[in-house]
């Protein structure tokens, strides 16, 4: 083959892989026909708050014991009662369902970041959620649930 040919075949090429490309990334538009008068408006659930939650917490009588469940999906649950501490991470794990039994009530606090963070002593439901959302590199090698574990009040109902 001339080495023009060869050249304007792999232009080509180049063209068509590039097109290809564009159209597996670009997004489809949305489908606009629907009534923008018959949409109900989205709410962040995690910041509607849970009255009884906070009821319990601004009389401070969250008993330790009492249950809690996940409000949201993908509660992230920590080792300590910060978003950062300095470390990589202090994420412990995930809990991915909302409605999910979290565990029991060990502590509460309020903290500087105007949070309360809740000890939490997880459920074997839980525990076991967190373990398969993991990589095998970092799951816990001795299968045992933690003592405490810490989560904030906005992502928590009683």
């Amino acid at each position: 083959m001339k080495k023009n040919t060869q050249i304007i075949l792999y232009s080509l090429l180049g063209v068509a892989t590039i097109v290809g490309v564009y159209f597996l990334v670009k997004k489809p538009k949305d489908d606009t026909t629907e009534n923008e008068d018959n949409k109900q408006p989205e709410v962040d659930e995690q910041k509607v708050p849970d009255k009884n939650l906070e009821q319990l917490l601004g009389s401070n009588s969250l008993k330790k014991g009492t249950k809690i469940f996940t409000k949201v999906d993908n509660v992230k649950v920590r080792d300590s009662r910060a978003v950062d501490n300095a470390f990589p991470t202090n994420i412990y794990g995930e809990v991915v369902k909302k409605g999910t039994l979290l565990g029991n009530v060990t502590s509460t606090k309020k903290m500087a970041d105007g949070f309360t963070w809740i000890g939490v002593r997880l459920t074997n439901e839980a525990y076991n959620e967190i373990q398969d959302g993991k990589s095998f590199l970092t799951r816990d090698l001795i299968k045992q649930v933690p003592a405490e574990k810490f989560v904030r009040e906005d992502v928590v109902k009683v």
